[in-house]
């Protein structure tokens, strides 16, 4: 394991984790972790930490850790951008928190990402960061994409209006824009969301694609065998591409999955509580040891996409396409 009974205890203890981050050319972690919750309201928002673990350093060096108590609910990626390797982590709002080496310490983006659009009237919030083709999005409520250029420069994607419908305040954000995004190669992006939006990317414009349902649309993955797999609400899954979809499993999870990822020639879907896989067009429990399961909430892929990290419950662990390494785990240091 990564961490040893001292640390776990100075830096995890009281806290659960709920996901993680390879970076830095494999060689850094960043565990975002949560203050277990005192109330099922949380009124106030639970305490968020971001622990760092640089893991070309001894034990007694390998740790630095930063609380924030704004971060509710934090979205998170790695990327380089314009040459500096950063780990980033924002809140719905745009509230944005920058750990790289240009700076000596963690630094603090406000607001980070603007949500707010037509004179401020309207507000599109973060649903999640995201690597694609090497560049950081943030994908947005209301169809809005932003790039990250550089410290504290997020640039809109061109090419996606907003929904006619929000012109009036009162009409919910929720039924319309993006909760995740991939891409094939820069001119063939998928971007989905909303109630059954599917948008693709052609290099040139963007187009609404035909899709059969207008379930709530959760994560998207542009997989090594061409195809493009699509989760929804509860677990529902489908596949295929532009205006063509073919539905593979049905709602029918208490949740639905938090990130799907293609990995070692399979696709990879994680919730709350399991990590899944996809054989032979139906989801299935993943074969994998015990601890990977208790290590099981978010995934992530590192930038060469050779390991798969998977963090969250009680702790942490990742795949080289051959076999399983456990980082650390509450049941073993708690």
């Amino acid at each position: 394991m990564i961490i040893d009974k001292e640390n776990w205890k100075r830096f995890v203890s009281g806290f659960g984790v709920v996901g993680g981050l390879i970076g830095f050319g494999n060689s850094r972690y960043c565990f975002i972790l949560e203050e277990k919750e005192r109330n099922v309201h949380r009124d106030p928002p639970p305490k968020t930490r971001l622990l760092f673990a640089r893991m070309e350093r001894p034990m007694e060096r390998r740790f630095y850790a930063v609380d924030f108590s704004q971060l509710e609910f934090p979205r998170f990626a790695s990327a380089t951008t314009a040459g500096v390797d950063e780990f980033i982590v924002c809140d719905m709002d745009g509230v944005t928190v920058v750990y790289n080496d240009v700076v000596a310490e963690i630094g603090a983006e406000q607001p980070g990402i603007v949500t707010t659009w037509s004179d401020e009237k309207h507000n599109a919030p973060v649903k999640r960061l995201k690597r694609v083709n090497g560049k950081l999005y943030a994908i947005c409520l209301d169809r809005r994409v932003l790039l990250r250029q550089g410290s504290n420069r997020w640039v809109e994607v061109a090419g996606l209006a907003r929904p006619a419908e929000r012109a009036d305040k009162r009409v919910s954000n929720l039924g319309f824009g993006f909760a995740d995004m991939d891409a094939f190669a820069p001119g063939d992006t998928y971007a989905v969301g909303g109630r059954g939006e599917v948008w693709h990317y052609n290099g040139k414009e963007w187009r609404r694609c035909d899709f059969p349902s207008d379930d709530p649309l959760k994560t998207v993955c542009c997989a090594g065998d061409g195809k493009v797999y699509i989760t929804g609400n509860h677990g529902s899954l489908w596949v295929g591409g532009g205006d063509t979809w073919k539905r593979l499993a049905a709602a029918e999870y208490t949740v639905s999955f938090n990130d799907t990822a293609w990995f070692a020639d399979r696709l990879w879907l994680s919730n709350d509580y399991a990590l899944y896989t996809l054989e032979k067009d139906a989801i299935q429990p993943a074969a994998v040891p015990d601890f990977v399961q208790l290590s099981t909430r978010r995934l992530d892929l590192s930038a060469d996409r050779s390991l798969l990290l998977s963090a969250g419950k009680h702790g942490a662990s990742q795949f080289d396409g051959k076999q399983w390494q456990l980082l650390f785990s509450a049941t073993e240091l708690g």
